[in-house]
């Protein structure tokens, strides 16, 4: 469970906006922005304060750039680096012990692909 929203009936809202570049057949460069209010209804946090809550539980706000390498026909690798703003969609099962102070954070990742 999120700890992110109080009412189970809340509306949420969400968006994003992505771009890429081709530098050429091997390399392609992109970045996306995506923002996460799971109730449109208190994109501040005001509610989940009240009920002694983090408000960055309200939101959640990804800036991504990708790194794409086409290494053939039928493998690709790929770099992303992440730095996040808020934390409604990280779930309290997966990180017990944290304290919720902090709504700022950065991850990366890397995978490889066989496509067939």
């Amino acid at each position: 469970m999120a700890m992110s929203t109080l009412a189970s009936d809340a509306t949420g809202l969400s968006y994003y906006l992505a771009a890429s570049y081709q530098f050429n057949d091997w390399f392609t460069l992109g970045a996306y922005y995506s923002t996460y209010f799971p109730d449109k209804d208190d994109k501040d946090g005001e509610k989940l304060v009240a009920a002694g809550l983090p408000d960055h539980n309200a939101w959640e706000k990804d800036v991504a750039v990708t790194l794409r390498f086409d290494l053939s026909e039928y493998w690709v690798f790929k770099i992303e680096g992440h730095a996040m703003d808020g934390t409604a969609n990280v779930l309290t099962q997966d990180n017990p012990d944290t304290d919720w102070s902090e709504s700022d954070w950065y991850y990366g990742v890397a995978k490889i692909t066989f496509g067939f």
